[in-house]
């Protein structure tokens, strides 16, 4: 397997203060955009699926994915909300769940991999945690599993409920066609807890 780094630049688009993968493209013709994190970003590939469809389509293909996003990512950058709006097709794959703010948590409203502080349900859920040394989501919800993973079930289903945000932020815009990529529903168990949650 080749091992060698991937080579490829990174572009901003209007007044966005967020990088993408290059190369920049065009709005004076149609074109579509492709909205995700990592995966759509595709750092470790040479050729991104953005650059597939492409080729596929014979027309442009933003990569508008983020190394680092969940729904938050996206809300509060009007630059990228009028490429989206004006794109002929929006391709969207669900960030992870757990790299978005909810009931339980906030996350950096950029970095979305950022934990930036507990909410009163979690402090709820998990009376015994200590959340100082958590600064990444990645660290917070492996703390939630090694202490119960089954209410750390909890955490991931009410946060599944926050799932569609970035397909509900687009669904007003006037691409032509929304395609969405759905997260896998998993069986989670839902132990009967004898307190309630402040949500």
């Amino acid at each position: 397997m080749d091992a060698r780094p991937v080579d490829f630049i990174l572009c901003q688009y209007g007044n966005s203060k967020n990088l993408f993968r290059g190369p920049k493209k065009s709005c004076k013709h149609s074109y579509g955009v492709c909205l995700g994190d990592a995966g759509t970003f595709g750092g470790k590939v040479p050729d991104p699926f953005s650059a597939m469809l492409e080729r596929e389509m014979g027309m442009p293909i933003f990569n508008l994915g983020a190394q680092h996003s969940g729904a938050g990512f996206y809300t509060g950058d009007d630059a990228i909300h009028e490429i989206v709006e004006n794109a002929q097709v929006v391709f969207i794959v669900a960030p992870s769940v757990v790299n978005q703010s909810n009931p339980f948590y906030r996350v950096h409203p950029r970095r979305n991999d950022r934990f930036v502080t507990a909410l009163g349900p979690l402090y709820d859920l998990f009376p015994e945690a200590d959340f100082v040394e958590c600064h990444f989501t990645k660290h917070l919800i492996t703390k939630l599993i090694s202490i119960d993973s089954a209410r750390a079930d909890i955490v991931f289903v009410l946060s599944m409920a926050n799932g569609s945000a970035i397909k509900r932020s687009c669904v007003h815009v006037g691409a032509r066609k929304l395609l969405f990529t759905g997260i896998k529903s998993h069986k989670l168990r839902i132990p009967n807890l004898n307190f309630q949650l402040r949500i």
